[in-house]
């Protein structure tokens, strides 16, 4: 009987301890960061006419109170004592919270790696966009020649389509690697670098776009000028064949 005691004690201390972190060893984290990716921001408002809710993606703020949850978990398993004791049975709880410590760490792991790696993907986008842009926007156009000029248009069309993305994007990168600080997880020097450069690119190449615009509008006059003309000439053609 005293033995049976003691084992509901032990079972008793630990529900109360560590059972709560069991989904620490038990869930996937590949699919649930997968999950999270897809509906970590919640539902959206109800449709006005229909009434249905969509998964929203996570925002930066959701990814932070996520890493802070496994963060408190750390720090909660190191307050737990070391050993307990259940009558004349002592029992060293070190090796289980060690293990829990660790397994919470790669779960921080997994969001703060996903957030590091998200930011060298998008300056890489950036960086590629950056030199098609002003591909592009350094091409000569000669009056008449058509095919500079079209390649000017669709690299200040992309620009301007470009632009509501990167207008946000470096004030984002900073407050992902303040979050990321937040949490001890340091960035390296060349990427704060290329963070710190990125909105200086951006300004230098919307003034190369301004300047473009203004070089290229007279152009753009004689061109639509020009196919103006060839389609009244057309239908002045198809007049004449009634």
């Amino acid at each position: 009987e005293a033995v049976e005691t003691m084992s509901k004690e032990c079972i008793s201390y630990k529900d109360d301890n560590f059972a709560k972190y069991s989904n620490v060893w038990t869930q996937s984290r590949e699919t649930f960061i997968n999950e999270f990716l897809q509906t970590g921001g919640g539902m959206s408002e109800p449709d006005k006419v229909t009434g249905k809710q969509e998964p929203l993606k996570p925002t930066l703020d959701d990814f932070g109170e996520q890493i802070g949850s496994y963060r408190k978990s750390q720090n909660d398993i190191r307050l737990i004592q070391d050993s307990h004791s259940f009558g004349w049975l002592r029992v060293d709880c070190r090796p289980l919270k060690q293990s829990l410590d660790l397994n919470l760490g790669k779960w921080v792991y997994l969001f703060t790696h996903y957030l590091n790696n998200e930011m060298l993907n998008q300056l890489k986008d950036f960086k590629q966009f950056l030199h098609d842009a002003h591909a592009g926007l350094d091409v000569k156009v000669s009056k008449g020649d058509i095919d500079q000029l079209i390649a000017v248009l669709e690299a200040m069309l992309l620009v301007r389509t470009k632009a509501p993305m990167y207008e946000k994007l470096f004030d984002h990168l900073k407050a992902t690697v303040a979050l990321l600080k937040q949490h001890g997880v340091t960035v390296t020097d060349a990427l704060q670098q290329r963070i710190e450069e990125g909105p200086d690119q951006w300004q230098e190449l919307k003034n190369t776009w301004s300047s473009v615009q203004d070089k290229t509008a007279p152009f753009q006059q004689e061109e639509t000028q020009r196919l103006r003309q060839v389609e009244d000439n057309f239908i002045e053609q198809l007049n004449e064949l009634r």
